[in-house]
C-alpha cells in the first residue's frame, strides 16, 4: 500500500500519544502544564519515572535508557511491526480510513 506524507501526518495528528501509550499499560502523571507527562519506561527496569512525553509534539524520550521517538516508533517497538503496519494500526485506532 502506498501512503502519502499527508495521510501519515493526518494519522499522526489523529491519535493522542498518551492514549496510545496507556493502551500498552504505560501510566503517566502530568508534569507542569497539561502537555508534558512522565512515567516509567517499559523498555528497561525503571524504578523512577524517567520517560518524558510531550503530548503536543507527539514525542517521547527516556532519560534512563535513551529510547525516544514518536507514536509510529512506539507502535513499531511495542508490537514489532513495520512502518506500514504501524500506520495501518494507528489509522485503525484513530478511526481513519486508508482508502482515500
Amino acid at each position: 500500500m502506498k501512503m502519502s506524507y499527508a495521510l501519515v501526518r493526518h494519522i499522526k495528528e489523529g491519535v493522542d500519544i498518551i492514549q496510545v501509550m496507556s493502551f500498552y499499560g504505560i501510566n503517566f502523571r502530568a508534569q507542569g502544564n497539561r502537555d508534558n507527562y512522565i512515567g516509567r519506561c517499559p523498555w528497561h527496569n525503571d524504578r523512577v519515572a524517567s520517560l518524558s512525553v510531550s503530548r503536543s509534539k507527539g514525542l517521547y524520550h527516556c532519560f534512563g535508557c535513551g529510547e525516544s521517538g514518536n507514536v509510529f516508533s512506539l507502535v513499531i517497538k511495542m508490537e514489532k511491526l513495520t512502518f506500514s503496519q504501524a500506520v495501518e494500526r494507528l489509522a485503525e485506532i484513530a478511526g481513519i480510513s486508508l482508502n482515500q
